[in-house]
């Protein structure tokens, strides 16, 4: 019988050699628990931290070193820890998955305040190599803030209590503010919550912090659905803080009101030579149809509203405004209430008439298609009203004077309407005059001043009336605005580390002059010219608004800084800020080894130095170093640390490149203090010295040592020949490493040590009076065919006498 034997083979890289280099401890990320109890990873260039935990410090560090841990808070050590030597077992995978060799601490969770946290690397004999300063502070505390405040206009609104009932207010939007917001690390965001009646969301959105009042904000129109009082909406604001603690507002009871029945179309219009009785208390009313005759001025018509939504009776109810004559309830049945209501033909100003409901002024229009009947009075009707400005004379009576045309007069009102039979008498501001029958125009004397250093609005309503006032036209109001009294404060805030400018700007009288006071540029400039850094607005309060610019992004040029705050009316501000340069260059990067050009092989990395440079920041940092390939395709991460001649890399476990494409690569990456990003990679093999490479074995594939027949291993480790540093011979036992790559398709057993691929095991080498021994490797896993290569260091052989 023949038998089939399946064979294995073994590849044997041996390096005797002590590497070492100066090593920079690192600190990668720390990890905790934070106080909403959820898990934080962060890197060391994080500022505010808040742990409810062990704070967990992840470094960088180098083989064979030890790394001492302090952290400080003021000069006073709170907490020192020193981990034991660094080895190949101290392999780290990082929470993105990058791997390195290095040390976990666990800290006992630091009390609030300010904390330097120092690392300093520690050689063999533990002294001390190089030390690293990270700051960061500590806030486990929520911000504060005062219970949320609505705007309320009136129109019946409630905002006080458990229940507030809103409807839309006055003209223009009104809004929710959480005020006060406080905090020691500073807010980072911020959220408006709005909730159902049943618990669930309607409306969660990110709102904008602003400095300059501590508040945030958000508009009562924009927060609900469509509702009449009948639900109750929980509003609130969730605030988060830089060191990631959150402030949630009391959640505030809200009825909102913004459903308005107006009617479509009147019900029924007033005939007097009629006798139909078009619903309870209409006698003489016949049925509204679009472009009918009406034989009435003033003319009187009928609307019917539901019951269930007429304002007599119900809170949310529909209800008429009439400015203009009658508005009475004259009957209703099961299903509506039916009003009348009175005015002069033709007046359908929503000042004067208009539809409303509750909490607001009244947004419904009155209108109508009627056609007058010729027997009819005609109703007055202006056509347009002009003021006379001493600058430019006869003008429009809506007018944005601007601050530099100040100082003006106005010296006259002058109507011009359309002609009728009667007289017509114009009021406006106080005086009056007389439009004779048959004339169109009168004008009214005047003499307002509108002064420089000063601000206001002439809004004053002007109206035509018949000589017994029973017909008036439709009113008209003046639009006249100035403003030289109120100027746009700055006040700027540069992060220079950042490159981040804030600029606050307050606008005292914001909203005034109908509205019409506001911030309606801000610039930078330098030397007179704009610039554009990328950024604007983030946030406003009313007058307080906050605009945010990244100079960073400023083309590459030396600038003196401006900003220019221009208000509508002309005020402008101009603050000169500081000299600053942009540099949009990154910085340059080289690569040498032991003085020169980086050869396609070397034996260490640690002979390796990367010089960086920049033409304007004189301290542009290297922020990351990684190797990857090498016969495993490994991937590291590494530590550095700065030395005379470089920064250098620290060593970490690499296995020779003993066949074609398997290289390495080191890459670097580097970065200035406005951002600006590089990079370099350099690709080589490893051919360490001291490095002895064996011949692989083939063996079957059973899990135990074969003898040959001399009872002898057939598969064995060799050593011989090794000298101490002072030159004399190896003996005696010598403490090293063996690490199984991880591309093996089994486990090894070397001298009784079972090494899995990638695990990396201490052993002992037993060398005898003449510096040799040989030791039995074989397969750990019976039946597995495939390949398995590792490597055994010996970081110091050394001469031990019997």
């Amino acid at each position: 019988m023949r038998h089939s034997r399946r064979l294995k083979k073994i590849a044997l890289a041996i390096g005797l050699l002590c590497t070492g280099t100066l090593a920079q401890a690192q600190v990668y990320e720390l990890s905790f628990v934070d106080t909403l109890g959820a898990t934080k990873v962060r890197k060391p260039t994080a500022t505010w931290y808040n742990p409810a935990s062990q704070l967990v410090v992840t470094t960088i560090s180098g083989l064979d070193r030890m790394v001492k841990l302090e952290l400080i808070k003021g000069t006073t050590v709170v907490e020192t820890q020193t981990s034991p030597l660094i080895t190949l077992a101290n392999r780290i995978v990082a929470s993105d998955a990058s791997e390195f060799y290095g040390v976990k601490f666990s800290l006992t969770p630091p009390a609030d305040g300010n904390y330097t946290l120092r690392t300093t690397v520690l050689d063999i004999n533990g002294t001390p190599v190089s030390s690293n300063n990270y700051t960061f502070n500590v806030d486990t505390v929520a911000p504060t803030a005062a219970p949320i405040i609505s705007q309320n206009s009136g129109y019946s609104q409630v905002t006080t209590g458990a229940e507030w009932k809103l409807g839309l207010g006055n003209s223009g939007y009104e809004y929710f503010f959480l005020n006060s917001v406080a905090d020691s690390s500073g807010v980072a965001s911020g959220k408006y919550i709005v909730y159902r009646q049943d618990g669930t969301i309607y409306k969660s959105v990110d709102v904008p912090f602003t400095s300059a009042t501590n508040s945030f904000t958000y508009a009562i129109e924009n927060s609900f659905p469509n509702s009449n009082l009948q639900e109750v909406f929980k509003i609130g604001f969730d605030v988060t803080d830089l060191a990631g603690n959150v402030f949630i507002s009391p959640r505030q009871g809200v009825r909102y009101d913004n459903m308005l029945g107006t009617p479509s179309q009147p019900f029924g219009v007033y005939d007097p030579t009629s006798s139909n009785v078009l619903g309870p208390g209409l006698d003489g009313f016949v049925p509204y149809v679009s472009g009918m005759t009406v034989k009435t001025n003033p003319i009187r018509l009928a609307y019917r509203i539901p019951v269930s939504d007429y304002g007599g009776y119900y809170e949310w109810g529909t209800r008429l405004l009439n400015g203009g004559g009658e508005n009475i309830k004259v009957g209703e049945d099961a299903n509506y209430v039916y009003i009348t209501m009175s005015a002069p033909f033709g007046l359908k100003d929503i000042n004067t008439i208009r539809w409303t409901t509750f909490g607001q002024w009244g947004y419904g229009y009155f209108d109508y298609n009627l056609v007058q009947d010729a027997t009819a009075p005609v109703t007055p009707a202006m056509s347009s009203v002009q003021y006379e400005y001493s600058d430019i004379g006869w003008s429009d009576w809506a007018r944005n004077v601007l601050n530099d045309a100040l100082p003006v007069t106005i010296t006259g009102y002058r109507v011009t309407a359309k002609a009728r039979t009667y007289d017509q008498t114009f009021s406006h501001r106080g005086g009056t005059c007389v439009i004779p029958a048959g004339d169109t125009t009168c004008t009214i004397t005047a003499n307002k001043v509108l002064n420089k250093g000063t601000a206001g609005g002439i809004h004053d309503q002007a109206n035509l009336k018949n000589p017994g006032g029973t017909l008036w036209s439709n009113p008209g109001w003046a639009d006249v605005y100035w403003n030289d009294l109120y100027y746009p404060q700055v006040t700027p805030e540069y992060n220079d580390s950042t490159k981040i400018l804030k600029l606050l700007i307050k606008l005292p009288g914001y909203g005034g002059s109908g509205g019409r006071i506001n911030l309606s540029s801000l610039t930078l400039e330098s030397k007179g010219v704009k610039v554009t850094p990328t950024g604007g607005k983030i946030a406003q309060s009313g007058g307080d608004f906050t605009y945010q610019y990244d100079l960073a992004t400023l083309p590459e040029a030396t600038y003196d800084l401006a900003v220019v705050a221009k208000e509508t009316f002309g005020p402008t501000t101009k603050l000169d800020l500081f000299h600053f340069v942009s540099d949009r260059t990154a910085p340059t990067l080289a690569m040498t080894y032991k003085g020169g050009a980086v050869p396609t092989g070397v034996e260490t990395i640690k002979d390796l130095r990367v010089q960086i440079a920049d033409t304007v920041d004189t301290h542009p940092q290297i922020t990351r170093m990684t190797l990857k390939g090498g016969p495993i395709n490994d991937a590291l991460d590494l530590g550095f640390s700065q030395l005379a001649d470089g920064y250098a890399p620290e060593v970490p476990r690499m296995f020779p490149t003993l066949e074609a494409g398997q290289s390495y690569t080191l890459k670097v990456d580097a970065q200035d203090s406005q951002g600006n990003k590089t990079s370099l990679t350099k690709v080589f093999s490893l051919s360490p010295q001291n490095m002895v490479s064996a011949d692989p074995v083939n063996m079957m594939s059973v899990s135990k040592s074969l003898m040959d027949a001399n009872d002898k291993p057939l598969a064995l480790v060799k050593f011989k020949g090794s000298l101490t540093d002072g030159g004399t011979q190896s003996r005696g036992p010598q403490t090293g490493y063996i690490t199984l790559r991880r591309d093996a398709n089994f486990s090894v057993m070397f001298n009784g040590t079972q090494i899995a691929p990638g695990e990396t095991k201490d052993i002992v080498i037993p060398l005898d009076q003449t510096g040799e021994a040989n030791l039995p490797v074989w397969p750990a896993e019976p039946g597995v065919d495939g390949k398995a290569s590792f490597m055994i260091d010996i970081p110091q052989v050394v001469a031990v006498s019997e």
